[in-house]
C-alpha cells in the first residue's frame, strides 16, 4: 500500500467542478494521450487522441479543458470532423505536419468555449466551439496545395454536408 504522510488540514479541499463561463480563452496543449473507446452495444472499438488544454491567462489560469479527436473511427463523419479539427489545431499552433502530438504542446492559441448542458447522465461541461490564433484572429482556409499531411483536401466538386448540416 502506498505511503502518504499527508496532512489534509494544511491543504484547501478542491471544490465543485463547474464549467468555465462561455468565452474565448488563451490556452496551450499540455497533454495528449492515445486512448481506445470502450466497445459496447455491438459498436466497434475505436482509437482517439485525448488532448488536455490548460488556460494560460486571466482568473481561470491553470483550469483544464479536454478535447477528444476520434481520428481512427468507424464513423466516416466522426473521423472527418476530427481531422478537420486537427487541421485547425495545427494551423493555430503553427505546426502544419506534426509527426507526434507533443509537437503541438506548449504553443499558445485561443479557443472559443461553450457549455454542453447537463443531461440525465452527465453534469454540464465545457466544449470547444472554435479554434483561433493566439491574437484572437480566425483561421484562414488552406489552399489545396498547402493542406497539412494526413488531411484530405476538399474537392472543388460536390461537397458533402457535415452531420449537423443534414436534415
Amino acid at each position: 500500500m502506498p505511503e502518504l504522510n499527508f496532512d489534509s488540514t494544511k491543504v484547501e479541499p478542491i471544490g465543485e467542478f463547474t464549467p468555465l463561463p462561455v468565452g474565448d480563452y488563451l490556452v496551450t496543449i499540455t497533454g495528449s494521450e492515445k486512448k481506445m473507446t470502450a466497445p459496447k452495444d455491438g459498436k466497434v472499438q475505436s482509437e482517439y487522441i485525448n488532448l488536455t488544454l490548460t488556460v494560460q491567462g486571466d482568473q481561470y489560469k491553470g483550469r483544464k479543458l479536454f478535447h477528444g479527436l476520434h481520428i481512427a473511427n468507424p464513423s466516416v463523419d466522426a473521423a472527418e470532423i476530427a481531422k478537420r479539427t486537427l487541421s485547425a489545431i495545427c494551423a493555430v499552433v503553427g505546426v502544419p505536419r506534426p509527426k507526434h502530438t507533443e509537437e503541438l504542446h506548449d504553443k499558445p492559441f485561443m479557443v472559443k468555449v461553450g457549455i454542453r448542458p447537463a443531461s440525465d447522465k452527465y453534469q454540464a461541461t465545457n466544449e470547444i466551439k472554435g479554434w483561433l490564433y493566439a491574437d484572437g484572429s480566425k483561421i484562414k482556409a488552406h489552399s489545396t496545395n498547402a493542406v497539412p499531411a494526413g488531411v484530405a483536401p476538399v474537392s472543388e466538386g460536390k461537397k458533402s454536408k457535415l452531420p449537423w448540416e443534414k436534415k
